[in-house]
């Protein structure tokens, strides 16, 4: 793994979904240090000294980018004192620091078993990373995607998801929103959360895939057990832990 740098940032430009889920565009000063599709980082919205060398409050945000993005980007939902601070108090143009890279939610690439990838809400910031990456140097491997957010608005990173629609060989897509909503765009769209048997069923060989599951906690439990319960090795499942 890269060494952990602490960059000095500026924020370019902010999209927002309805004031609960935003994704932030981050120009860094320096050069990134290498890090892989499903690594995180750590976010600072006050002032860093590195002469001090004191860290500030942070939170921890897995990477939407590849690595040859010129800038960083992260999305976020407001659901706590520190994501309301961001909410309320960045801005396109203000200061922030990140530090990078941590995790090790990186996909296998190097098997040709079937990659099934399971994202509730904003979790789905790790696999675009990698679909980005994908989308430039792929591996051709067999790729799902589940995906399920709450409002038609949250339907986040589309236009990449299409692009992985047209330009990958086998990649199935299956999308759930919590609304009564049939379509979006040309995107069939199930109702309610993501269902186990949609995770069970996008793949061909499902006790040969491997699952990587991303989202609200009770999420991976819910499906972590489900897979359990199939008879799934728990190596064949990777969970996004932000420790």
């Amino acid at each position: 793994m890269s060494n952990i740098m602490k960059i000095k940032c500026f924020v370019s430009s902010i999209e927002n979904f309805n004031k609960e889920v935003f994704i932030l565009k981050i120009k860094p000063t320096k050069r990134l240090p290498h890090f892989k599709p499903g690594q995180f980082l750590h976010l600072a919205i006050d002032p860093f000294d590195p002469s001090d060398g004191f860290w500030p409050e942070s939170r921890v945000f897995s990477i939407a980018s590849a690595q040859f993005d010129p800038e960083i980007k992260i999305a976020y939902a407001v659901k706590g004192v520190f994501t309301k601070r961001m909410r309320d108090e960045i801005y396109e143009g203000k200061e922030v620091w990140i530090k990078l890279p941590y995790g090790y939610f990186t996909i296998d690439t190097s098997t040709n078993n079937e990659t099934v990838m399971v994202a509730g809400g904003t979790g789905i910031t790790p696999f675009i990373s990698f679909i980005s990456a994908e989308l430039n140097r792929p591996n051709s491997i067999p790729m799902r995607l589940v995906y399920g957010f709450k409002k038609p608005e949250f339907f986040l990173f589309k236009q990449i998801i299409v692009e992985a629609i047209k330009s990958f060989r086998d990649f199935k897509v299956s999308i759930f929103c919590e609304e009564d909503i049939k379509q979006i765009e040309d995107f069939h769209i199930e109702k309610g959360k993501i269902r186990f048997d949609s995770i069970w069923k996008i793949s061909k060989e499902p006790h040969n895939s491997v699952y990587y599951l991303s989202g609200p906690v009770q999420m991976i439990k819910l499906f972590k057990e489900n897979l359990i319960e199939k008879g799934i090795a728990q190596n064949r499942i990777r969970i996004d832990e932000w420790e």
